[in-house]
């Protein structure tokens, strides 16, 4: 059935390949400075002719106009800095930062709402910053915000992935939920590009297999930066959401952390044990499913209160991994409903609306997580508390009886926040 399956998508294969935005890889616009956005900001401002249509209600119930909007994602990178430019040679120390990002997107009663409308993104902002300084503007930004019911999202791109790109996806993740609270990546030195220079062992894979291996040695630079969140916002409030390759990095270095104990920093202080997270995210996982079943399931339970998988049978790149790896990968939906009985809530995203754009959607290998729409108004509930229970008043998903969870194509509701107080 699999291979049927395979068979009647294979045109679709060189087109993923080749199109880098269908997996979520559109490039980043260089960044420049603007005058008067700080990084505690996020400010939301309508075009002057939507203000003019809602002064003389001219359209009320029709008026659709361009919102313009201003938010902070903040990054800690292990990858070395080469001047102005952050390259991929992984560093011994960490850098920290933060990069503000211009938002104009349809908005009002004639847009299908901001988790499905497509987004105009330029990055108009950004510095570096101290270890100090970043660990005190995040504790003060997490504290504004903590009426709100969010916590903090900590976001680790996959493979082939450049720092701007890694800021784009993880900035878009959060503004599509209109996330209130700090919004943290994590950006590991991995290849900028799907395809690189071949060798005899890998002619097509090479940047596959390398990121695999850089991933491998991110781990410790991933708990030490963790740690400096953990410790700088509210207990129990972080939600690491880790994407693709991603996900095999933050699992193994969390099942490592927690075996270990308490480690040097990557800045070289010493630091506790890794605080225990609101909620640990894997959104198509490049991880093999035995390994993540039988070996790593069990040592995830006490890191994190939650810990959920969202896959899909129709994701071209996890089919890729599967075939290049020999293995079922945790990203693929149904072999993932196993994860059930470990722990796992398992959530199939196969059937889930995804963001607008016919372009986007005939050459979308149904990988990104920016793109997902359902999932993302999914994931934003857990980000704010909601628990899995309260799925079920919802026509987005249905409970399977093995206990998993399937996305539904119904429409979503135009507000994007499906738990202001975290209840039902």
């Amino acid at each position: 059935m699999r291979e049927r399956r395979l068979q009647s998508r294979g045109y679709r294969f060189p087109l993923a390949l080749g199109v880098l935005f269908a997996a979520g890889c559109v490039p980043s616009r260089g960044t420049t400075p603007i005058v008067g956005v700080s990084p505690a900001d996020s400010v939301r401002v309508p075009t002057p002719a939507a203000r003019d249509a809602r002064a003389s209600g001219e359209g009320a119930s029709r008026t659709t106009f361009r919102l313009t909007s201003f938010d902070t994602t903040w990054y800690v990178t292990n990858r070395r800095r080469d001047g102005r430019d952050l390259t991929r040679t992984p560093s011994d120390t960490l850098e920290y930062g933060f990069v503000v990002t211009r938002y104009q997107e349809r908005s009002g009663p004639g847009s299908d709402g901001p988790l499905r409308e497509g987004v105009d993104a330029e990055t108009v902002d950004s510095a570096q910053m101290s270890r100090a300084e970043w660990m005190s503007r995040l504790r003060a930004r997490d504290l504004a915000t903590a009426g709100t019911g969010a916590g903090t999202i900590l976001y680790v791109h996959g493979y082939a992935v450049g720092f701007g790109l890694a800021i784009t996806q993880g900035a878009e993740i959060a503004h599509r939920g209109s996330h209130p609270g700090p919004n943290v990546v994590f950006a590991w030195p991995a290849h900028s590009t799907v395809i690189t220079w071949p060798s005899a062992s890998a002619i097509v894979s090479r940047a596959y297999r390398n990121d695999s291996a850089t991933a491998v040695t991110s781990h410790a630079a991933f708990r030490a930066a963790l740690g400096d969140l953990t410790s700088a916002v509210r207990p129990g409030t972080v939600t690491v959401a880790a994407h693709s390759m991603g996900a095999q990095l933050v699992a193994e270095a969390l099942v490592e952390g927690a075996a270990g104990g308490s480690e040097p920093d990557a800045n070289g202080a010493g630091r506790p044990e890794t605080a225990r997270l609101g909620a640990l995210v894997f959104f198509a996982p490049d991880i093999p499913l035995a390994r993540l079943r039988d070996s790593l399931a069990a040592r995830l339970v006490p890191v994190a209160h939650r810990r959920i998988v969202y896959a899909s049978d129709d994701d071209l790149l996890m089919d890729m991994s599967r075939i290049l790896n020999k293995s079922p990968r945790a990203g693929e939906a149904t072999a993932a409903r196993a994860l059930t009985m470990h722990g796992f809530e398992v959530v199939d995203v196969t059937k889930g609306r995804k963001v607008n754009g016919a372009i986007r959607k005939f050459f979308e290998p149904n990988h990104a997580m920016r793109f997902a729409s359902s999932a993302l108004y999914d994931f934003h509930g857990v980000v704010r508390g909601r628990s899995a229970e309260c799925r079920s008043d919802e026509r987005l998903i249905q409970r399977l009886p093995d206990g998993s969870w399937r996305l539904t194509d119904a429409p979503l509701p135009n507000d994007n926040n499906p738990a202001r107080n975290g209840t039902c």
